[in-house]
């Protein structure tokens, strides 16, 4: 029986069929149906302390910057505001690339926010697409559907953009050929149609990426660099089993937020004690918002249009993100080989699209300007935030970080990647808490990779919901109107190889859909003496209630051996109190799993130094959840976990004083609320 899984994820709808999209404002659309729309107004009342205005649309920057004679910009705002006073955006759409250096104190920071029932966005946009669309372009001679801007952009190198009512990404194409295909099928060139490279060293030809035949990808822009032109195409899509653009196919009869590759909208540079509340920020080309060198920041209820990042740090201290959406540009009839990197030296291939998205937030460094920059990305708190439509959702690696009440979903690659993108200079190990999240819709929830042997991370992963028992779109269909490829979605995997860090995974529910190559899908691998892994107190189940809306076949297992679990030895970590089920395998699933391993000289070791043994309170049974992934009454996870350590952190400790219940959460406990909307 198919159940639908609540969170708590108030006025949500569904879109394209596929996961709930948040109905935050109430806006038509022309285009498409969005995934998330603009989110509606604030009704959070003026604050009593000095206050100053800035007006878009009627606002002068000779003014005082009162509420009766407001700035015009934002950029001019910040030359005459001071520590203790808020700066209030009236209701619009700013057109400006705002870099932000002001500093308030810890005692008097500054705040910059939307006016009361009005919504104000930073747009670092071109703004005639949007505002003047009818004028904004002319359809190309001799075609049918493609267009070009009536003017000209000259040295923009290459454009991002979305559909300005529903914020879907528009795919930034490489080359003509794919913007003009009629194709959608991902079809390879004859062999002797290839062209290739020699190597420097003879005369052997090579293609590590097959050349194709030019391919459609779904509503698109160019940008002509010999005519310094930008070109869109809005033809219509016609995949089978995927959502399709069904919306205009003329430009000028909808707004798109057209962006400079080069677009940040908004840059804090070296900025301290601020706060950010009730905005919009959008039309970005490689990040929407940079941080660099600043310290003690606040985003409360803001919501952020990604462009190739959404988020970036670069020596960011002490950052809180609240209540705010990151929601990328990848569109949902595109796949993850649509953005290959396929243009690779000897390849002899070209690439398709960008990554218009490549991850929602990332913390960076190693910039040259910061070789004796100091702080580095430390401190990061993200609480009650959603984050979608990414090719990876974000990076976490290399920095102390609490994560916490998030919602992860639809995400083509990695959904937190906690790897460090950089060599640390602390002298203690970073600390990453992850808890009481719910991911979902990503091919790999936790991934790894990059400088493995320079982490000396410690991740702490607890409490959570992986809700990955869904199929992930990889690769658009061969043949016209076949299915598109899609895999199945797992917890763990890596870039390269591993160690990992240090990890203690407990008290989280997985649920996947196919079996992995053991029955912890992977959750115990690559540990070492220096990096140990605990898994204590999960429920990991395989083809287990599937998630509403998705259409899943019966089993096709029976009769088949689940796959054993593989256990760290002493040294390396511990493993015990965990649940595992596999939908369909009619065996004696304790056997099967734990046998092999409770039959081995290493269970008898691990005796020695753990209590009875380690997997001695691990069970393989149906675990009997209801609709929120908490325990029914009877269920066989009550009181049946291993006891957990009272340094290890967790949050409904007191929720569980008896034995501890296995899974996310325990019996009687209230449904985990996640996401921007949900109320601590």
């Amino acid at each position: 029986m198919r159940r639908m899984i609540i969170y708590c994820l108030a006025g949500f709808v569904t879109a394209f069929g596929l996961s709930p999209a948040s109905t935050l404002g109430a806006e038509p659309t022309r285009s498409s149906e969005p995934l998330v729309r603009l989110p509606t107004a604030s009704s959070r009342p003026l604050g009593t302390g000095p206050a100053k205005f800035a007006d878009a649309a009627q606002g002068d920057d000779a003014a005082d910057g009162s509420e009766a004679h407001p700035w015009r910009t934002i950029t001019r705002a910040l030359t005459g505001i001071a520590p203790g006073e808020t700066l209030y955006l009236r209701g619009g759409i700013f057109y400006e690339a705002v870099r932000w250096a002001t500093s308030g104190t810890a005692d008097a920071p500054i705040t910059i926010r939307s006016y009361p029932g009005e919504l104000a966005s930073i747009d670092g946009g071109i703004p005639e697409f949007f505002k003047t669309p009818n004028t904004a372009w002319e359809l190309v001679p001799g075609t049918k559907d493609e267009y070009r801007s009536t003017r000209t952009y000259g040295n923009l190198r290459y454009v991002l953009g979305s559909f300005g009512d529903s914020f879907i990404g528009l795919n930034t194409y490489y080359h003509a050929q794919d913007l003009r295909a009629t194709s959608e099928a991902w079809v390879q060139l004859p062999a002797s149609a290839q062209q290739s490279e020699s190597k420097p060293t003879g005369p052997k030809k090579i293609a590590t990426r097959p050349e194709v035949e030019p391919v459609y990808c779904g509503p698109g822009l160019w940008y002509d660099a010999a005519t310094d032109r930008i070109h869109v195409r809005l033809a219509h899509t016609h995949l089978t089993n995927r959502p399709n653009y069904t919306g205009p196919t003329d430009p000028r009869q909808v707004p798109l937020i057209v962006s400079a590759a080069h677009s940040i909208p908004l840059h804090v540079d070296g900025a301290s004690h601020v706060r950010l509340q009730d905005l919009v920020i959008r039309g970005a080309g490689h990040e929407t918002v940079l941080l660099e060198q600043s310290e003690d920041l606040t985003f409360d209820n803001v919501t952020i249009w990604c462009g190739s990042s959404g988020l970036r740090g670069y020596g960011m201290r002490h950052l809180t993100l609240t209540h705010c959406g990151l929601y990328g540009n990848v569109p949902p009839w595109t796949f993850r080989s649509d953005t290959s990197l396929r243009a690779r030296p000897g390849s002899g291939a070209r690439d398709i699209t960008r990554l218009n998205t490549h991850a929602l937030l990332v913390p960076s460094a190693m910039r040259e300007s910061d070789v004796y920059a100091f702080p580095q990305n430390d401190d990061w708190e993200i609480k009650y935030c959603t984050f979608t439509d990414g090719h990876d959702g974000i990076y976490l690696g290399g920095l102390n970080a609490k994560f916490h009440h998030n919602l992860l979903e639809r995400v083509q690659d990695d959904g937190i990647y906690l790897s460090p993108m950089y060599p640390s200079y602390s002298a203690q190990p970073f600390e990453i808490h992850i808890y009481q999240n719910v991911m979902r819709d990503c091919l790999t929830a936790l991934a790894f990779g990059g400088p493995e042997a320079r982490t000396t991370d410690r991740i702490f992963i607890y409490r959570n919901l992986f809700q990955l028992n869904t199929r992930v779109p990889t690769s658009r269909p061969e043949v016209a109107g076949a299915a598109p490829q899609t895999t199945s979605s797992k917890p763990m995997g890596d870039h390269g190889s591993p160690p990992w860090p240090a990890m203690w995974i407990y008290h989280n529910t997985f649920h996947l859909l196919e079996p992995g190559r053991s029955a912890e899908q992977a959750l115990t691998g690559a540990a070492t003496p220096d990096r140990p892994r605990h898994l204590i107190n999960n429920i990991i189940t395989t083809g287990y209630r599937p998630l509403a809306g998705e259409s899943q076949p019966a089993a096709a297992t029976t009769g088949k051996q689940p796959p054993p679990a593989v256990v760290p030895d002493a040294a390396t970590g511990s493993s015990d109190g965990n649940l595992y089920w596999f939908e369909g395998f009619a065996m004696n699933q304790e056997a099967a799993i734990l046998g092999r391993y409770r039959s081995s000289p290493a269970f008898a070791e691990s005796a020695k130094k753990y209590d009875g043994g380690f997997t001695s309170r691990s069970i393989a049974v149906n675990p009997q959840l209801d609709e929120h992934d908490i325990p029914a009454p009877g269920s066989p996870v009550i009181n049946k976990g291993a006891a957990i350590p009272t340094e290890w952190p967790d949050p409904l400790r007191d929720k569980d004083p008896d034995a501890p219940d296995i899974g996310a959460l325990p019996a009687g406990a209230a449904i985990l609320t996640v996401g921007r909307e949900a109320q601590p």
